[in-house]
């Protein structure tokens, strides 16, 4: 009888135990990432963040290298997501300072529709300098389509990830080349 209750209750103090989640204070390292690719360069994965336009919303991610002499090309990935079908972008950039920051070699990867909304793909380069100015100020993204000018502001959450980014990886990135 006494192993039956022993029994008994190390499952039920084994059973509370599973699942327990600690939830602590949001990471900046939860909005990137960080890979080790080989002796003196990391790459880092800045996920996706919003901008929203008036029936739209723009979300881009970054991902470069730092090899701590020399910063490579920010590979820049980001969709439109709008109610009407977005078939090409004729340009696009980020305005920083009302200076430009152009998204270099568009290369479309679909078009997708979900329901009401469609999603435009796309790939492009920006160059270091301009990663560095949109996580500095108050970037907006402008882009051509459909035969007029869409404008897109960073969301709450987004101009917090990117205070966080310059913080957390420019800033160190920038103090460890001087």
């Amino acid at each position: 009888m006494k192993i039956k209750y022993l029994l008994f209750a190390c499952m039920f103090l084994f059973s509370s135990c599973i699942g327990v989640k600690f939830k602590g204070k949001k990471s900046p390292k939860q909005f990137y990432e960080v890979f080790y690719m080989e002796q003196d360069v990391l790459q880092y994965f800045i996920k996706p963040i919003d901008f929203k336009g008036d029936d739209n919303i723009f979300r881009v991610d970054f991902t470069f290298r730092d090899s701590s002499s020399n910063t490579s090309l920010v590979t820049t990935n980001y969709s439109i997501y709008s109610p009407e079908v977005v078939k090409q972008i004729d340009s696009s950039f980020f305005v920083v300072n009302n200076q430009k920051i152009k998204l270099k070699n568009p290369d479309r990867l679909f078009i997708d529709l979900r329901k009401t909304i469609y999603q435009i793909r796309y790939s492009s380069v920006i160059e270091y300098d301009g990663l560095v100015k949109i996580t500095s100020s108050d970037p907006e993204f402008w882009a051509y389509y459909n035969g007029s000018k869409h404008v897109f502001y960073p969301t709450k959450r987004t101009y917090n990830i990117l205070s966080n980014v310059k913080t957390q990886i420019i800033d160190i990135i920038e103090f460890n080349k001087n």
